[in-house]
């Protein structure tokens, strides 16, 4: 029977309304599980159709990324509703993401996971999941900075690269209005108590609201929690939503492994329901991750080939529309070019130390110029523009880079998230 200790993982459900209220008043709320390393917020869905699905939702996959995760240390703070009337009384003049965003900025979480259910004609509901990113979360792990060789570019400013946006569409599924029954019955299942870790157990209480609990074990998929002076279990999400449910998890899935991912660069793998961007953004990460290989001094060693096989395939339009994040992608792709260059001048050198590699400059302009074509997609990309700025001086145009240094500084200036310090 696999058991697996938990280290540090606990969970909550706040009041959105105290928090705004708090606020609203100028008062930063206390901090919720501060001492986790990684701080997911889970808000209840917008749901302007009145389904009865913005709580049940929120709670499954908040669930799903609790007992999930397996990384060091996790708090998931699980938002009731911000679009409640009692919410609307004291934040009558912000919607439903200036809420979220003001909640998740007052607790600094890791991450946000939030979304939308709607009703689409009469035979369909649709579950749109999204993935939102603060600047210090990208700068922890999802951010590549390389730097250039002393001989090729004398304390200049290291190249940088990132995966994904600021805010990732994970999911969009859509589901029949008869499943909505189903959806909350599996988010109430989700949240019984049971004095066993058996599905015949009696229910003795649920999640408590406002209150910390903490995951002290899993064995086969069980969690044992501490809550109230109590040690009772959890039955697995996957138990408590199953078939037509079963793919709403899946949001919750991949933002556990891209926990892992930045604790300990573990593979994330996107499953079949995921948006096209949660799948780029998977791929990047693998890329990121092949591109981030050291050697001992520091200095970057990753296998540009297998990263430019990874990369290629995510610059192709289908029917003349671009994927997403095409501009990450050129642009992990031209750190991908740079590094080969690099190695290919070690090899005509003889392996010298690596600061004493030298690119030739018509070399840089290629890579530079491919990777300007991703900016008709995406103009506002920080780092590609950066990045250009730096190859096109290296290359000697001038000109050039001095425009890609004005474009870079419009961008951040309009950007509210820009990842670049």
């Amino acid at each position: 029977m696999a058991c697996w200790p938990r280290a540090a993982q606990a969970g909550m459900e706040l009041d959105s309304v105290e928090q705004l209220r708090l606020l609203g008043k100028g008062v930063s709320p206390p901090k919720v599980i501060d001492g986790a390393r990684f701080r997911v917020a889970v808000f209840a869905f917008e749901d302007r159709d009145g389904l009865g699905l913005s709580e049940p939702l929120a709670t499954l996959v908040a669930q799903q990324v609790l007992l999930g995760s397996k990384v060091s240390s996790l708090g998931v703070l699980r938002f009731s509703d911000p679009m409640s009337p009692a919410a609307e009384a004291v934040d009558p003049n912000a919607g439903y993401f200036e809420r979220i965003d003001k909640l998740a900025a007052a607790q600094s979480v890791t991450l946000s996971l939030w979304g939308t259910v709607r009703r689409e004609g009469d035979d369909a509901l649709v579950v749109d999941t999204y993935l939102q990113l603060p600047a210090e979360t990208v700068a922890l792990g999802l951010q590549l900075r390389q730097r250039l060789p002393q001989a090729t570019w004398p304390d200049g400013p290291p190249l940088l690269a990132r995966v994904g946006g600021d805010r990732v569409l994970l999911q969009r599924l859509r589901v029949a209005p008869a499943d909505a029954n189903a959806i909350r019955a599996a988010a109430t299942r989700a949240t019984e108590l049971r004095e066993r870790a058996e599905p015949q157990a009696p229910v003795v209480a649920t999640l408590p609201r406002q209150r910390i609990y903490a995951v002290l074990q899993q064995i086969a998929g069980w969690s044992r929690v501490f809550v109230a002076g109590q040690s009772l279990w959890l039955r697995p999400p996957d138990e408590a939503c199953r078939e037509r449910c079963a793919p709403l998890l899946d949001s919750g899935r991949f933002v556990s492994a891209l926990m892992r991912f930045i604790e300990r660069r573990e593979p994330i793998a996107a499953a079949a329901t995921m948006s096209r961007e949660a799948q780029i953004f998977a791929l990047q990460t693998r890329a990121l991750a092949l591109l981030d290989r050291r050697r001992p001094g520091g200095d970057p060693i990753g296998p540009p080939k297998e990263a430019q096989a990874v990369l290629e395939p995510l610059l192709e339009s289908n029917d003349g529309v671009p994927p997403p994040f095409i501009a990450g992608s050129a642009n992990l792709l031209l750190l991908a070019r740079v590094s080969l260059a690099l190695r290919e001048s070690a090899l005509r050198t003889g392996g010298e130390a690596y600061d004493q590699w030298r690119v030739q400059r018509e070399a840089w302009l290629p890579i530079a110029f491919e990777a300007a074509e991703a900016l008709q997609h995406e103009p506002q990309n920080l780092e590609l523009l950066h990045n250009l700025a730096v190859l096109f001086r290296l290359g000697g145009l001038e000109e050039r880079a001095q425009l890609a240094r004005q474009l870079l500084d419009q961008a951040r200036s309009a950007s509210r998230l820009g990842t670049l310090r």
